[in-house]
């Protein structure tokens, strides 16, 4: 019993003499028919998978937030003994940082972070929170 669906490759005889069966033609188209197929199916899974919203662009206030996150969890919102915070009001989180960078509230690490930033970039990040 022959099974043509089976034949992937040519006999090597076959491309020594040049002699091409029909058998041999019906399996490059074949061969062709699958390719374009499985090339369909790959960029049609690939588009189902990308995602349906854009992505949204990174604020300044994002990008400096970064660096809290590290401590106080991803969106402001600590698992552990670090107070979390996201939601608290912006008032609350400026006069906070403003107080850590002035020395007038003590922290072993909060001052620190807080001297680097100037008062724009303090209110951007205490917006930032306050919307998390």
């Amino acid at each position: 019993m022959h099974f043509p669906l089976l034949v992937f490759q040519e006999v090597p005889w076959q491309r020594l003499y040049g002699q091409t069966t029909s058998t041999t033609t019906e399996v490059r188209a074949m061969r062709t028919s699958i390719r374009l197929w499985n090339l369909i199916i790959l960029l049609s899974a690939s588009l189902a998978l990308m995602p349906a919203v854009q992505a949204e662009e990174l604020s300044r206030a994002a990008i400096l937030s970064a660096s809290c996150e590290g401590c106080h969890g991803t969106g402001g919102r600590s698992p552990g003994a670090i107070p979390p915070i996201a939601g608290k009001s912006a008032e609350y989180l400026r006069e906070a940082l403003e107080s850590f960078r002035s020395g007038e509230r003590e922290a072993t690490v909060m001052g620190r972070h807080a001297t680097g930033y100037s008062d724009e970039e303090i209110r951007q990040i205490a917006e930032y929170f306050s919307k998390q």
